[in-house]
């Protein structure tokens, strides 16, 4: 089965690695042909438990990809790279491919559904990555990939995904991806923003009793707009969880802050304001973060 990995950031580095332990044939498409040819040349290396593996891995730019080859894309880009993206490709694809999300936020949502002759899942990502530099990915932290159905149209991807899960790299299947998402989504908007504004790591928004306090009233704002309406204490509990799971974490929002690049702020908060203006409803601490993150990215790309 051929597999192709867009996206030559962290979490594309990290998944591509370890879909080639599990001997899948694997093309990484990267955005610059410098990272390809790096690749080609080096190799991709992965460093787990301060230990290095090399890993023999072809890589192309998106330009050069034979997209129409692939059984399955597997798109590892931010989400506001997604759509010129698509645009790029659509050419390209084939009736009854199978393409898998791992974007953050909810927007890519919307693209799938352009997607009706293809099979489509969403998955989440908790691992921690860093890239290190074009060919270096260290895997800072054990997480899961938790992934579930969209539209199915053959049966492909899902035997596939279930050929993946290890020790080092435990993959999931959840029947809802409604419900999966929203859970990841309640995540990201109670901890990302915040962390971006505030400079902190994850963990810290826990010891201060202002900022758990704020992150509660973001919380309760986006709850609102949750489709299936489950257990929300449950939902408050799993927010926590993973605030102190990753305790010593930076925050992918964050991160994008102090290198000067443009945040997920749109799929994450701008989708929950779409949302609330659809349904009559006022969203005033998360508007408040989404035009703070939206001031301080024009700071620093003026």
């Amino acid at each position: 089965m051929k597999i192709y990995v867009i996206g030559g950031g962290a979490i594309g580095l990290l998944v591509s690695a370890y879909l080639k332990k599990k001997n899948n044939e694997v093309t990484l498409c990267t955005r610059t042909k410098a990272q390809a040819d790096q690749l080609n040349q080096q190799g991709l290396t992965l460093i787990r438990n301060d230990q290095s593996e090399l890993i023999p891995i072809h890589s192309v730019t998106l330009k050069q990809a034979k997209v129409e080859e692939a059984d399955v894309c597997l798109f590892a880009v931010k989400s506001y790279d997604l759509g010129p993206i698509m645009k790029e490709i659509t050419s390209k694809r084939k009736k009854d491919q199978s393409y898998l999300f791992l974007q953050n936020g909810m927007t890519h949502v919307e693209l799938a559904s352009k997607l009706p002759d293809l099979t489509i899942a969403f998955a989440t990502v908790s691992h921690g990555a860093v890239r290190l530099n074009q060919t270096t990915v260290q895997h800072t932290g054990v997480g899961e990939v938790n992934w579930a159905m969209y539209q199915q149209r053959t049966n492909y991807l899902t035997d596939w995904l279930h050929t993946l899960p290890s020790s080092e790299f435990p993959v999931y299947e959840h029947d809802k991806w409604e419900e999966l998402l929203w859970s990841k989504l309640l995540v990201n908007v109670c901890i990302n923003p915040i962390t971006a504004l505030t400079g902190m790591k994850n963990g810290e928004l826990l010891e201060s009793t202002e900022l758990k306090q704020f992150m509660k009233c973001v919380f309760d704002e986006a709850f609102l707009l949750h489709p299936l309406q489950p257990d929300k204490e449950r939902h408050w509990s799993q927010v926590l969880s993973v605030c102190k799971q990753t305790a010593e974490n930076t925050s992918s929002m964050l991160v994008d802050i102090k290198h000067k690049r443009q945040t997920e702020v749109d799929a994450i908060l701008g989708y929950l304001l779409r949302r609330a203006k659809a349904n009559g409803l006022s969203l005033p601490t998360i508007s408040f973060l989404y035009q703070a993150l939206i001031n301080r990215e024009q700071s620093y790309q003026l």
